[in-house]
């Protein structure tokens, strides 16, 4: 499957599972109660499908895919690797990255009110760019927002 192309089609309750569906266009393609479980969706333009969008990801490695300006409320991004996901101008309100490694994921202009980064590592989310009200955070990586601050910590 890796490197297919969907064009106005429909996906309902399916299941990807153990599979890699890397570099697939999904141009104009709606998605709804979808799972991903244990794939590679890496490079990905999931900006380029239609409304409706519901899909979540469990143990899968989306890195360097674009969710530019999708509505994920609610969804769940768990126990992933993301690495260069695009999480831009998002709506993730009350969205769940438990376990998640985020290196180098963009977060700009994005809603993660009530969001859970519980566990989550290698984030960066500029509090003043993106709206976090309410969302979780656990330590050592909620440190990283003092990153935005010009300051130095000491020991």
């Amino acid at each position: 499957m890796k490197g297919c192309k969907f064009e106005d089609s429909s996906f309902d309750g399916c299941t990807f599972d153990d599979c890699d569906i890397s570099l697939m266009k999904f141009q104009d393609t709606a998605f709804t109660n979808i799972t991903v479980n244990n794939c590679k969706a890496m490079g990905i333009a999931w900006s380029e499908a239609t409304n409706p969008f519901s899909i979540q990801f469990l143990h899968s490695r989306i890195s360097y895919s674009v969710f530019y300006g999708k509505n994920l409320r609610k969804t769940k991004i768990v126990y992933c690797q993301a690495d260069e996901a695009d999480f831009s101008e998002c709506n993730l309100s009350q969205a769940d990255f438990g376990y998640t490694d985020l290196r180098g994921a963009r977060f700009s202009n994005t809603d993660l009110t009530k969001a859970n980064f519980a566990g989550a590592k290698n984030y960066y989310i500029d509090p003043a760019a993106n709206k976090i009200a309410k969302a979780k955070f656990s330590l050592p990586e909620a440190l990283s927002f003092l990153q935005v601050l010009d300051i130095e910590l000491v020991d």
